[in-house]
């Protein structure tokens, strides 16, 4: 089976005071829409590696229980990808306090479907080949890099901000 495999390892780069969680959730949110644009990924699905080798202090009070509850509500009843798996690797104990409030907000199905390996990437093994893993994960690839997706991303981001706005029309209350 083909699935599509993505990695995001945005917690080393992401800078809150100059990007707001939001902007990070529209960023991750245009890399899926443009990754189930393929029809082998409508029908097999994604395979997830979430890095969070980076995260920090800093980082730590912007991810809101509010956010997570928007992500879980979006990953779960509004986004139309299918998530076979989602790989957490690099999750120190400040992910701790993430994932505390995160798996009360997911249903069994997709809870059952997050892995944690912490820093124990050679755990990845056993569900991707080495073959397709680049080598920060003790796989054969040479070392990740997104410029080429993330350049895609960009190219579509006026498509993608016409999706953003797709919904119920906001009417103003007569006086």
């Amino acid at each position: 089976m083909l699935v599509f495999h993505a990695v995001f390892d945005f917690a080393a780069k992401w800078n809150p005071h100059e990007n707001s969680m939001g902007d990070v959730m529209r960023a991750l949110t245009s890399a899926l829409i443009n990754a189930i644009r393929s029809p082998a990924t409508q029908i097999a699905g994604f395979k997830v590696i979430v890095d969070f080798s980076g995260f920090t202090y800093k980082q730590l009070p912007h991810v809101s229980p509010t956010y997570l509850w928007l992500f879980a509500e979006a990953l779960q009843n509004c986004f139309p990808g299918r998530f076979r798996a989602v790989h957490m690797v690099n999750e120190g104990f400040l992910f701790t306090y993430v994932w505390a409030v995160l798996k009360q907000l997911l249903t069994k199905k997709l809870k059952d479907r997050f892995h944690f390996h912490g820093k124990n990437v050679k755990k990845l093994h056993k569900y991707f080949s080495p073959s397709i893993l680049p080598i920060e994960y003790e796989g054969d690839l040479p070392s990740f890099d997104n410029a080429e997706f993330a350049k895609h991303v960009e190219s579509t981001a006026a498509e993608i901000t016409e999706v953003y706005s797709y919904g119920y029309e906001k009417y103003q209350k007569a006086r």
